[in-house]
């Protein structure tokens, strides 16, 4: 007994002696943002975007399009095209099988068949197609609505199922 109170007699002196921390060297204590949160806010409606592992900076591109575009962008050799050269580098760290972040799984690495179900059954296109225009959880993934690419993009969800030429 005597000396478990030492134990905590010394315990509160070294704590004590223990210099406070500076607000710099102080953590974050927020909680993490989750997908499926309306806003990431920590002060105020202010969104803050996530820095995902894949990203190296914040604002640089993580994709090259792939040679070969084909003639229309549609069906599956659009998808084959958009997701090697976009979707899955872009979007494939939060949408894959192993995500944490209970998103759909529409960019899940080398299983591009099931990627493209998703994509065709599950995920609302007009919202993908937004997601790239402004994305707070991902800014290296944000096209432009001039960029080529995006042109292409919003062809493809129009025509995942049918090509205009025969």
């Amino acid at each position: 007994m005597l000396r478990s109170v030492m134990a905590c007699v010394w315990l509160s002196t070294v704590l004590a002696c223990q210099p406070a921390p500076s607000n710099s060297e102080r953590s974050d204590t927020t909680a993490p943002a989750t997908a499926d949160s309306a806003t990431n806010t920590q002060a105020g409606n202010t969104k803050k975007p996530i820095h995902l592992p894949s990203q190296n900076q914040a604002n640089s591109k993580g994709y090259a399009m792939p040679e070969g575009r084909p003639d229309e962008v549609c069906m599956e050799k659009g998808f084959t095209w958009l997701y090697n050269g976009y979707l899955k580098p872009e979007c494939g760290t939060c949408h894959n099988k192993d995500n944490r972040y209970s998103v759909t799984e529409f960019a899940q690495g080398d299983d591009e068949v099931a990627s493209f179900n998703v994509l065709k059954t599950v995920v609302d296109t007009k919202k993908l197609v937004e997601a790239t225009l402004g994305n707070v959880f991902c800014n290296s993934c944000i096209i432009s609505k001039t960029d080529p690419l995006y042109a292409d993009l919003e062809y493809f969800v129009q025509h995942m199922d049918r090509c205009e030429k025969p």
